[in-house]
């Protein structure tokens, strides 16, 4: 236990210099006395490439190990990897196994993880009630993840459609620090239909969203930037924040950095940039892209 801790602070820098190396030669050590949390940490530690090579091959060695000896979280990241087809063929029924033996020790990403099968349905039949019976309960044990996606069903799911439990869950999980929940709470501040329209705090929310690298949240963070939505208006930081939209490949931020440079907002004009731009998004068939772009070309 001593040198898991010691290995998590070499880890971290936490109280020590950082170093990587020393800290998965820590784990290392622990987890040959077979001791399940060093060997969970050192798979990740394979799995990430931190302070080793990635080999995927010993992550799921020592997962595996730690799992046969009932440690959640092991359960958890090896059955991850078995969801996604990382490092082993693509098994959702045996990651489904993995994560209800994490659910049933109370394990919040395990509860999460099962609550997530059932709502997208993989090698079974979606199943929104059990969806949120373990969606509610990893939110209860503070899982951000879980109140975020309870927020989408209650906003976005027509039969379950309730604004004001979406808002809850949605302030739930932005007090956890959930850049995603921030920016849904910014749209409802910013539509100010169920909720009091508040551009002041709605700018606040995609301001600490964006600082998480939250894409969406970016562009309209940009929005309110270049229109001074908020009373502060800069255009030279507007097309910044496009610029890291338009990076990330997403499409409304493409459009915008193409609108930046056509009409010269926060940089010089430049058509033919903005025409190749508009030309990106219309490929991902963004309307507004396919509108300018074509105007363009008469």
């Amino acid at each position: 236990q001593a040198m898991v801790a010691l290995g998590y602070c070499y880890e971290s820098g936490f109280g020590v210099k950082q170093n990587l190396k020393r800290a998965v030669e820590l784990y290392e050590a622990a987890a040959k006395l077979n001791y399940p949390a060093a060997q969970c940490n050192l798979a990740y530690c394979y799995e990430m490439g931190i302070g080793t090579d990635i080999d995927l091959d010993a992550a799921i060695y020592y997962y595996r190990l730690a799992s046969e000896a009932g440690y959640p979280r092991a359960m958890c990241n090896l059955g991850y990897l078995y969801d996604h087809g990382e490092g082993v063929k693509c098994d959702h029924q045996y990651a489904f196994e993995l994560y209800m033996q994490a659910a049933k020790a109370d394990y919040a990403p395990g509860l999460y993880h099962i609550g997530l099968a059932y709502e997208k349905g993989d090698d079974r039949e979606v199943d929104l009630e059990k969806a949120i019976i373990f969606y509610k309960r990893a939110a209860d044990l503070n899982y951000a993840a879980a109140m975020y996606n309870l927020g989408l069903i209650y906003e976005q799911i027509p039969d379950y459609h309730d604004d004001l439990k979406a808002i809850d869950y949605y302030q739930m999980a932005v007090d956890q620090n959930d850049a995603r929940a921030m920016y849904r709470m910014a749209l409802y501040l910013d539509e100010g239909k169920v909720i009091c329209k508040d551009v002041q705090k709605a700018f606040t929310y995609l301001q600490l969203s964006s600082n998480y690298e939250y894409v969406p949240a970016m562009n309209m963070y940009a929005i309110y930037l270049e229109n001074g939505t908020s009373g502060y208006k800069d255009p030279d930081e507007a097309f910044s924040y496009y610029l890291k939209a338009a990076s990330n490949n997403y499409a409304p931020g493409i459009y915008n950095l193409g609108r930046c440079y056509f009409y010269g907002i926060g940089t010089n004009i430049n058509k033919q940039e903005a025409f190749d731009l508009f030309c990106k998004a219309s490929k991902m068939d963004y309307c507004e892209a396919s509108f300018m772009a074509g105007y363009m070309c008469h």
